[in-house]
């Protein structure tokens, strides 16, 4: 398939990528120089994005392939392309470019089949936006002016809204499912089934997708045109899936029907410990083949937090840290209910007394849930009950809001130096695209305008062009230096935009424009700082006296794949107060093989495993103390947490 890659090879690209004297081993050679289908089992800072990088380098440095063939690299998120992005310092190196593919599963998906298969099932029209949060609006917004039969039967419903909105086809087209299942929600298919269809199928025409559309579109693609998956496996000879432990099964049965692992190379790479996206079972829906390649050994963290993180890996890893980097002592903030406000403020005085640099990776606090309803006298900790200010909605990739100076939110700097300033562009064109939508304006093929038709549409009148590009320059300087560019971006929406698609404004434009709705977030505070708490020092250290320091504040889920200085993992409820639930490896160390059955000590010990595998430095849990004894604190301390009692008053 390609020409092996030899030591002399791998030589000069460790000149490239690793500092001066350090060399890949024998492990990741194995990894860069490997051409045939595996299974690699990567622990957490393992190094596995350079390990990438160098073989996609060395291959890419082959190309043109023969026939012009290309290497197809999946992701669950865009991390690790961005970080792979990052570590070139060019997004648009050859590596990235026609005939390869690198993306999410999700827009491999809708690039390669759900487009294709929209045109084939819909001749002449192409889908204007593929997006859960777009298709649910759409759906609860035509629902108070449809009438018939499916409105009478699926309003007996408790929540009749998010019912329909789950409903989806099957791959034929011939029938409504729901859950994840996939059950018929019609035995019969009477006049309430013919209505709800037709309801459902008119969006869909409207070329307004859901994620799970895409998949649908995909599967009938396939059925439609058998030879699609033979021409994709001839273009990618060579397919790596990173994260692959977060695969739902309906993506691995779709890549399974894609690529012929007898004719495509498939290198899987993921960690079964990390599976914490799949919300069908506890159970892991990747199980690694026989052949597979171990990858172990962290480049991020000390030994002291390996050791502490070795002990909630639910399939054993024997996990090595970094001996270059410092060891600070894992600690444990133990705090009373009342002191619950006061344990970010004091990780952050910790962080700030142990002296490590912080300035090149952020401190983050993150937690599994967001938040929680509860009754009086019930104590059920969320995120938002260590810091009432926190906002849930995820601003990187969120794409639908209620108001015009929501979508020009300054996000994370984390964001802003991964995707640039492509991130404010794209948010001023989705911007254009909603109201284009909220007006009802189609393009002339029947569907709704999708942000490439509209940029074909804008080119084709150089003022306005011109007017939107000049102005997207002054729009995302105001939005980095933290001015709210709305009043400017109004004004060219009102006497620019609206004009050339003979838009009046309404009641409806006029509340979005001047930020009327009710909005998304939490409050204005929050909009400023993207749920980062600014902590000036209140310790008893006088020497630390006017430091300060940054906390981010996040979910678990959101800080996947990251990289922190310092994390503080803090206990929540989901069924039960989480880290209480698994403190006995905490304190004693794994002990035997799991049950299966205990869904929630696997599920909890795998959000412990990905939180606690963050930081390169300082690792910190903070766990409510009732029901915590003086045995409890021993055995963690003879297991190496330091217990820090100051907030258990």
């Amino acid at each position: 398939m390609f020409r092996p890659i030899t030591n002399d090879d791998i030589a000069k690209i460790e000149e490239l990528l690793l500092p001066a004297g350090q060399k890949f081993d024998q492990q990741r050679r194995d990894i860069i120089q490997c051409q045939h289908s595996i299974d690699v089992n990567a622990c957490p800072g393992s190094g596995k994005t350079t390990v990438m990088l160098a073989k996609l380098l060395l291959l890419t440095r082959q190309m043109p392939f023969k026939n012009n063939q290309g290497i197809c690299v999946l992701t669950h998120t865009n991390v690790a392309i961005n970080e792979i992005k990052g570590k070139l310092g060019l997004t648009e190196a050859n590596i990235f470019n026609y005939p390869n593919h690198f993306g999410t599963i999700q827009s491999f998906v809708n690039k390669f089949l759900a487009i294709p298969g929209y045109m084939v099932k819909f001749p002449g029209k192409r889908p204007a936006i593929i997006d859960k949060d777009w298709h649910d609006s759409v759906v609860a917004k035509r629902y108070n002016s449809w009438r018939g039969a499916g409105k009478g039967w699926v309003g007996r419903m408790r929540e009749p809204i998010p019912a329909l909105q789950s409903f989806k086809f099957n791959s034929n087209f011939d029938n409504i499912l729901t859950g994840l299942g996939e059950n018929p929600v019609f035995k019969t298919k009477g006049s309430a089934y013919k209505d709800i269809y037709s309801y459902k199928m008119s969006i869909l025409q409207d070329g307004i997708l859901s994620f799970e559309d895409a998949y649908i579109l995909a599967e009938y693609y396939l059925d439609q045109q058998p030879q699609i998956a033979k021409l994709i496996q001839k273009r990618f000879p060579l397919v790596i899936i990173d994260e692959m432990q977060d695969t739902d099964s309906h993506q691995l049965s779709l890549l399974g029907k894609i690529f012929n692992p007898a004719k495509t190379v498939i290198q899987r790479i993921g960690d079964e410990n990390q599976a914490i996206y799949n919300k069908v079972s506890s159970q892991v829906v990747w199980a690694i083949g026989q052949q597979s390649l171990p990858l172990t050994g962290s480049k991020r963290f000390s030994t002291q937090i390996a050791n502490q993180i070795d002990r909630v890996c639910v399939t054993p890893r024997n996990m090595a840290g970094n001996h270059q980097v410092a060891n600070i002592q894992p600690n444990i903030i133990l705090y009373t209910q009342a002191n619950i406000q006061r344990v970010i403020p004091h990780f952050a005085n910790l962080v700030i007394e142990s002296g490590i640099t912080t300035t090149d990776r952020p401190c983050k606090a993150v937690g599994w849930v967001k938040e929680k309803e509860q009754q009086p006298g019930q104590t059920k900790n969320c995120i938002k009950s260590y810091w009432p200010d926190y906002s849930f909605i995820n601003t990187a990739s969120k794409t639908e809001y209620n108001n015009l100076n929501e979508y020009f939110t300054n996000p994370d700097e984390e964001i802003v130096t991964k995707q640039g300033t492509s991130y404010f562009m794209d948010r001023i064109y989705l911007v254009l695209v909603k109201l284009l939508r909220m007006g009802d304006i189609k393009h002339p093929t029947g569907g709704y305008y999708s942000k490439t038709a509209l940029e074909r549409k804008i080119k084709l009148s150089p003022t306005i062009n011109d007017q939107l590009r000049s102005g997207m320059i002054s729009w995302i300087r105001e939005i980095r230096c933290g001015r709210d560019p709305s009043v400017d971006v109004r004004e060219f929406i009102t006497q620019q935009f609206f004009p050339l698609f003979g838009i009046t404004a309404n009641r409806e434009f006029d509340s979005f424009l001047n930020n009327q709705n009710p909005s998304a977030k939490n409050n204005n505070l929050q909009q400023n700082t993207g749920n980062i708490i600014n902590h000036s020092y209140d310790g008893a250290v006088a020497a630390h006296t006017g430091k300060e320091i940054p906390i981010h504040v996040n979910t678990i889920h959101a800080v996947k794949g990251e990289t922190h200085t310092a994390t503080l993992y803090l206990e929540t409820y989901y069924f039960d107060d989480d880290i209480k639930r698994i403190i006995a490896y905490l304190k004693i160390g794994r002990g035997p093989a799991i049950s299966t059955k205990q869904q929630r000590i696997i599920e909890t010990l795998k959000m412990a495993y990905v939180a606690m595998s963050r930081p390169t430095h300082f690792l910190s849990v903070a766990i409510r103390s009732h029901g915590i004894t003086a045995n409890d604190i021993q055995q963690l301390e003879t297991a190496g947490w330091r217990v820090d009692t100051v907030l258990n008053v």
